[in-house]
């Protein structure tokens, strides 16, 4: 916790608490992510997420700590007073910004009429259609509002440039649903997903600081069933470039031989499949659970790959979930199925952008992570929203070095 204000506000949530403070770690990051996003939140929002952090670290907490504890985080970082301006005459300018759904849907038809009048929206129709379209109207200011405050460098806590991701963490109703393709999402600095905050700070405690992955060091599976004609005629030389330029090492067209496919996920930084399903013909998901840590970030463009399954009462399974918990820092993989072509073009992109071009390094290490080269890639699909966001991009932000 870095930031003055934030630990500020934890002292004042753990100033009554006696004891040991249970979920220290998984709450203060909690609490940094409130304090991230609190210039979208109403003022009840924060005091909820507050109030939700007493509840899990156990502090007795009255209504008048609550709200002071909102006053704090509320208040500007030393140093960016100009930008927080900036953001403020920008909330000030655009009204809708301050809006929640819940908000919305609850108020009258005049007071839904006046807003959209206020910003220059047709009046016309049922409340019904009038609330949808003040809802959009808001989505859209939202999405504005990020693109200011990426232009000013807010997300990223004084830095004049945004390097910050957004991870987002669903439920076990909503992991199947491309929440990458919304608007507003189109203004963050690469989307991941993960499944849980404790299973994201289980990952970054895993990786070093400052590490990055080594596109020396990548293995694949090309068409391993021998059916894939077309995905292995538009995939094999870009792999064979990687061999020869890179060194990179793989087995094409062929069935691989389980112990070996494991040595893969251990001794390289990135695996590479592209074939049916997720590659669990080859090697069980159960067999990758039990590398505890060791498995290399992969790239699974079978169809379905990443689809998680729900049985009864118990969480979501799948083969993506065994490769994070074994330590895998990022999995890109198909949410549903998918047609060859696009999924074709969009691997070919993934990997001569992220992986073979000549980039721009910064520090040494390539300026897009791997959630960023995924959100610009989707394009080259023609089907944008049928194939391009089947993919979806689990773990943490992924960036490559030369060396």
């Amino acid at each position: 916790m870095n930031s003055e204000k934030i630990q500020r506000c934890w002292d004042l949530l753990t100033s009554s608490k006696v004891g040991p403070i249970k979920l220290a770690t998984r709450n203060q990051t909690l609490l940094c992510a409130i304090a991230d996003a609190q210039q979208w939140l109403t003022d009840s929002e924060v005091l909820d997420g507050i109030n939700h952090i007493a509840a899990e670290i156990e502090a007795p907490m009255s209504e008048t700590m609550a709200r002071e504890a909102v006053l704090v985080l509320r208040q500007c970082d030393r140093g960016r007073d100009s930008i927080s301006s900036v953001a403020a005459h920008a909330a000030q300018s655009d009204p809708l910004s301050k809006l929640t759904v819940g908000n919305i849907t609850k108020m009258k038809v005049g007071e839904v009429k006046e807003y959209l009048a206020a910003v220059g929206l047709s009046t016309d129709g049922l409340k019904k259609v009038l609330v949808e379209r003040l809802v959009a109207a808001r989505e859209a200011a939202l999405s504005a509002s990020l693109r200011t405050n990426k232009k000013y460098g807010i997300s990223d806590m004084g830095s004049t440039e945004p390097t910050c991701s957004t991870i987002l963490i669903l439920n076990h109703q909503l992991h199947e649903f491309p929440w990458e393709g919304i608007d507003v999402m189109g203004g963050c600095s690469g989307v991941t997903r993960m499944l849980s905050l404790d299973l994201i700070l289980q990952n970054a405690n895993r990786a070093a600081p400052g590490t990055a992955l080594r596109r020396d060091r990548v293995r694949f599976l090309l068409n391993p069933a021998g059916d894939l004609k077309s995905t292995q005629t538009q995939l094999e030389p870009v792999l064979e470039n990687g061999a020869t330029t890179l060194g990179w090492k793989g087995i094409i067209g062929e069935v691989p031989d389980p112990d070996e496919l494991r040595n893969y996920l251990l001794d390289a930084d990135l695996f590479i499949y592209c074939g049916h399903g997720s590659g669990e013909a080859y090697l069980h998901r159960d067999k990758i659970l039990s590398l505890q840590g060791d498995c290399s970030a992969a790239l699974l463009f079978g169809c379905s790959s990443g689809r998680l399954e729900q049985e009864g009462i118990f969480g979501p399974s799948g083969a993506v979930l065994s490769y994070l918990r074994a330590g895998s820092p990022a999995v890109v993989a198909m949410l549903w199925d998918v047609t060859d072509k696009d999924t074709d073009q969009l691997s070919v992109r993934i990997l001569q952008e992220w992986l073979l071009a000549d980039f721009e390094e910064r520090d040494g290490n390539c300026s897009r992570s791997l959630a960023q080269v995924l959100q610009d890639s989707r394009d080259v699909c023609k089907l944008k929203y049928l194939n391009g966001h089947a993919a979806v991009c689990y773990g943490l932000p992924l960036h490559v070095t030369a060396d």
